[in-house]
C-alpha cells in the first residue's frame, strides 16, 4: 500500500462561485505511514503522522496495519478490509516468506517478482527475468514489462485498444475467457532470487473487471494490465490484492 506523507484531498464544488457545503464531498489517500508530515506552505512545521497519533493517544495497539482488497467473485463474497494495530489471522494464510521495506518512503512496499505462470489448457511462463514491484492499493492495475505483457497478450487472447491503452473485451472475448477459466500465479520473495517464496494465485474471476467512463463511454469488460515505461513503474495493484493480504508489522 502507498504511503504517502501527506493527505491530498481534492474538493468537489458545488455550483456558482461558493462552495455549496451541503454537497462538500472529500476524496483523498489516506497514508499509512508513520514517517512525521511535513508542512512546508504552512509554517515549515512537521506533526506526527494520523497514524502514530492514534498510537500515541492508545486508540490502536500498535503501528501495524493490514489489508486485502477483498475478492467479490468468490462464493462468499469476500469483503476488502483495513485493520489498525494488527491483523484478523483467520484471514492470513502462515507462510515463511516476509519482506523487508525498502527506503524509498514513497514506494516502500516492494516486493521480489520471481516468476509469473499462466495455468490454463497449457502452462506457459509469462516473466522472462524477476523483476521488483511496488504493491500499491491506490492503483487497480497490474504494470509489468513490455515483455510480460506480450506473454498475457498471447496466453489471453489479448488486444491492447489504442485509443484507451487499455486491453478491452468484447462479449464473445470475455465468454471464452469466463469458460475456460485460467489462472495466473505471482511467486513472490524478497530477493530476485532464492530465498523464502510464497506463491499468490489469482483465478481469471480476479482479472474480470469493467472500466467506465471517462476512459470509455460505456461500462466494458477489460483486462487489468498495463505495460510499465521502466522498471520505477513496475505495480502490483488492486487486483492482486484481491487475492493477496498485506500485514506490515
Amino acid at each position: 500500500m502507498s504511503t504517502p506523507q501527506v493527505l491530498g484531498l481534492k474538493r468537489t464544488w458545488g455550483t456558482g462561485k461558493s462552495l455549496n457545503m451541503g454537497l462538500k464531498a472529500w476524496v483523498g489517500v489516506f497514508g499509512l505511514g508513520t514517517q512525521p508530515v511535513n508542512y512546508t506552505s504552512l509554517g515549515n512545521f512537521s506533526a506526527p503522522s494520523y497514524f502514530t497519533t492514534l498510537k500515541n493517544q492508545n486508540m490502536i495497539p500498535s503501528l501495524s496495519w493490514s489489508y486485502t482488497a477483498g475478492a467479490q467473485y468468490q462464493l462468499k463474497k469476500v469483503f476488502g478490509q483495513l485493520i489498525f494495530g494488527g491483523y484478523d489471522a483467520a484471514r492470513i494464510e502462515a507462510n515463511s516468506a516476509s519482506f523487508d521495506l525498502a527506503q524509498d518512503q514513497d514506494r516502500d512496499i516492494v516486493v521480489a517478482i520471481q516468476e509469473i505462470n499462466y495455468i490454463g489448457s497449457t502452462q506457459t511462463k509469462l516473466l522472462s527475468t524477476p523483476i521488483y514491484a511496488f504493491v500499491d492499493s491506490t492503483d487497480p492495475l497490474i504494470w509489468l514489462p513490455e515483455s510480460a505483457c506480450t506473454a498475457f497478450e498471447k496466453a489471453f487472447s489479448l488486444v491492447l485498444e489504442p485509443s484507451t491503452n487499455r486491453y478491452l473485451l468484447n462479449d464473445s472475448q470475455h465468454a471464452t475467457l469466463r469458460t475456460a477459466n485460467p489462472s495466473v500465479t505471482f511467486l513472490l520473495a524478497n530477493s530476485l532470487s532464492g530465498g523464502q517464496t510464497v506463491s499468490i494465485n489469482l483465478p481469471y474471476a480476479a482479472f474480470d473487471l469493467m472500466v467506465s467512463y471517462p476512459i470509455v463511454e460505456e461500462p466494458t469488460y477489460y483486462f487489468p494490465l498495463r505495460k510499465a515505461a521502466n522498471d520505477s513503474q513496475y505495480t502490483l495493484g488492486r487486483t492482486f490484492l484481491q487475492e493477496a493480504k498485506l500485514r506490515v508489522t
